[in-house]
């Protein structure tokens, strides 16, 4: 089968990662490429920060000539950046369909809003699903009838949680649109790509109990939750480290207090770092949260879980009637609650059986997120997408 994914950057969120691990298990039988469509021209190569997750794909990068020049204008006049969004997006278009063309594509799979909308308008004669992450969601009023219009000419969808589905159901009768719908939960592979052992790294005793967290560096993660439940600690042996960078990283590194709090800064393959830790937290109030990467990387190293009831996260840590982790109530903000994140890091501190319990846990409910049963759920419903529409 010959596919291309189609993203609008190499951004480091939990959608672009997802679809960069499964353009990488799709190219061990299949003939896969991904087009990074660049969006927004930012003058800077994110893609850097996912070398690693580059390796062994197949990358189409939209490069422009002279982007440096059209960069800087960019940055100068909205009424240029207007005309320049305009003119790249009609090249963006050009270039996928000549892809298409050249390189005999079949399924074309888009992720993300941007890379939807684009393939939808520009790409007429090849099979186009989408992959839902929980953009849509939270759309702003004046681009619905667009979205709309785009959902309503895929040839199929997939969703990874439940509220992805939120979004059509609320517009069921303008979304015209029999294509089949499936649910796919997004694969993880435990991959370790480094030898370090950053315990000695991070100067943090073998004996210790580490917490961590990696998300995108945004406030709506619970990033500054999280800090001041574990600095309301008293363990001395306790240790919390963070995994992201930019400048919300630094902002909250100088409001920082405790000296067992570590910065590590951008990781492209977590896995590394969180074999060294014991708990995992995401007390995220992000709206379009579906199914984080993070919760998922969390189970799959061993790693009780503490987050929210956002998305499916509870689904998430879930085994039969039990959960790996806890769930965190909001407070009358709408942020985690210091308080029970405090408490459920104390509980975890204080009762070594139950640590233990749910940390065997953590593994039975990362099974659900097995990357072999996930590549082929995908490849399965793109040949039966594909086989529908057949000579259309």
């Amino acid at each position: 089968m010959r596919i291309l994914i189609v993203l609008p950057n190499l951004a480091t969120g939990g959608a672009e990662i997802f679809a960069l691990r499964l353009a990488k298990e799709l190219s061990a039988k299949n003939e896969t490429y991904v087009y990074d469509l660049a969006y927004p021209l930012t003058g800077i190569d994110i893609s850097l920060k996912n070398r690693e997750l580059l390796e062994g794909v197949q990358l189409i990068k939209f490069s422009p000539p002279f982007i440096n020049f059209f960069n800087r204008l960019w940055v100068k006049s909205s009424l240029i950046s207007k005309l320049l969004y305009v003119i790249f997006l009609f090249f963006r278009g050009k270039q996928l369909e000549k892809i298409v063309t050249e390189k005999k594509i079949e399924i074309v799979n888009t992720h993300l809003i941007a890379a939807d909308t684009l393939v939808s308008h520009f790409l007429k004669k090849v099979v186009h699903i989408i992959t839902l992450h929980g953009s849509y969601e939270g759309i702003n009023h004046k681009h619905i009838r667009r979205r709309i219009k785009t959902l309503s000419k895929a040839n199929g969808i997939i969703y990874t949680a439940d509220k992805n589905l939120i979004f059509m159901d609320k517009f069921s009768s303008e979304i015209k649109n029999s294509a089949p719908i499936v649910k796919i939960y997004n694969g993880m592979k435990l991959t370790k790509l480094s030898d370090k052992n950053y315990r000695t790294e991070w100067k943090i005793p073998e004996d210790a109990f580490v917490f961590i967290m990696v998300a995108r560096p945004t406030e709506t993660k619970g990033w500054r939750e999280a800090i001041r439940a574990f600095e309301l600690l008293v363990c001395k042996n306790a240790y919390f480290v963070l995994v992201g960078d930019g400048p919300y990283i630094e902002e909250l590194k100088t409001e920082v207090k405790s000296k067992n709090i570590i910065f590590h800064g951008y990781g492209s393959n977590p896995i590394d770092f969180l074999l060294y830790a014991n708990v995992g937290l995401l007390p995220t109030f992000y709206p379009p949260e579906s199914l984080p990467n993070s919760v998922s990387e969390y189970l799959t190293c061993g790693l009780p879980v503490i987050s929210t009831n956002m998305g499916d996260i509870r689904k998430m840590i879930a085994y039969e009637e039990k959960q790996a982790g806890f769930i965190i109530p909001f407070d009358s903000s709408g942020r985690a609650s210091v308080t029970d994140l405090n408490n459920a890091m104390n509980i975890y501190l204080q009762d070594a059986e139950l640590y233990q319990s749910h940390k065997k846990l953590s593994l039975l409910a990362a099974q659900k997120f097995e990357m072999s049963n996930c590549v082929n759920n995908y490849l399965s419903f793109y040949g039966s997408v594909l086989k529908k529409n057949v000579g259309r």
